[in-house]
Order: structure tokens, then sequence, then C-alpha cells
């Protein structure tokens, strides 16, 4: 399936995000790590003020500078709601021998175990139609055994920092590196 504007599965839709939508991923990114990394990182960090602000911020220059490989879904419940989105575009580390990257792909809590996530990640393959591609994930998130399960190879390890905090994070490989 080619996936354009809007793709409809039984349960809701996903939709490529426009500008309009930068509130609500700002949004949902807040509540999406607060909810997902909670207890792995400082509250502090999860709850700090003025992180709203910031990701409307950074979800603005993303939408408003975005490439041609560049995209954002956003996935909308059956009313319409938005419970989960993904990012994605070209590998920022070229050392890593991919040419694409998952930078983000969360669902709230309550979006989890209906297979929304999978869906996601479907439109995220049918995207790329087989271009290989890594990401990042937080070394202790719950969902890094999915990603062996889709295939994924842990390729890499760092230590990543967000202000002050440092935490371990793992990268997932899927495809043959180097190949288009």
């Amino acid at each position: 399936m080619v996936w354009g504007m809007t793709a409809r599965f039984p349960s809701g839709r996903i939709r490529r995000a426009s500008l309009a939508d930068v509130p609500v991923l700002a949004a949902l990114n807040v509540q999406t790590w607060r909810e997902t990394y909670r207890g792995l990182l400082p509250e502090a960090l999860l709850d700090r003020d003025g992180a709203l602000a910031e990701w409307q911020r950074t979800w603005q220059t993303v939408l408003q500078y975005a490439g041609p490989l560049d995209l954002v879904f956003l996935l909308e419940d059956p009313e319409g709601l938005a419970v989960g989105y993904a990012s994605a575009g070209p590998a920022r580390e070229s050392a890593m021998g991919y040419g694409a990257e998952v930078y983000t792909l969360y669902l709230l809590k309550e979006a989890q175990g209906r297979g929304w996530g999978r869906e996601l990640w479907q439109a995220l393959l049918d995207h790329w139609e087989g271009r290989a591609f890594y990401l990042w994930s937080h070394a202790a998130n719950p969902v890094s055994g999915l990603y062996e399960h889709l295939g994924g190879r842990k390729i890499a390890a760092r230590q990543a920092r967000w202000g002050e905090v440092t935490y371990p994070e793992l990268a997932w490989g899927f495809g043959t590196p180097g190949v288009p």
C-alpha cells in the first residue's frame, strides 16, 4: 500500500501531519514522553516548565522545513483524536551506513495494544519502499523487544544527552546498510 495524505485502517487513520497539527504534535510529544520515560529519565526533565512551548517550536521547524524524504505521520483514533505519531527522514549519522532514520514513533498509553503502532510502522516501511534505516531507542525502553521482533538488529550503543541528563541508547538497524 502506498501511503498518501490519509490511510484508513479498521480502527482509525494515519495521515501526513501539516503545520496546522503543530499544537497537537507538541502535546502528544510531551504526554508520550512522560508516559514512556517515567522512571527512566529524571522527573525534572519530563515535567519541566516550558516543555510544551519547546516542542511547539521544534515541530513548527520540522514541518516548515521538511525535505522530500522527511515525513511526519499522525495517528487518529476512530473519533478523530490524535493518539500517536511517527517521524522519519534522511539518516542524521552517515557513519551508521543507513540512508534513512526513524526519529520518533510514539503512542499514548491508552492507544497501545491495539495494533496501531504496527500500522504506523508499516506506514514508514511503505513510504521508504524497502530502504534500509535505523533508529535510536533508550536502552531500557520496554518496547525495544518489539524492534528485534520486527527484524531489527542492535548495531550501536551510545550515551545520549538531553540538557544535563545522560542516558544509554541502543541503535537498531533494519535492512542492509549501504543498500538504497
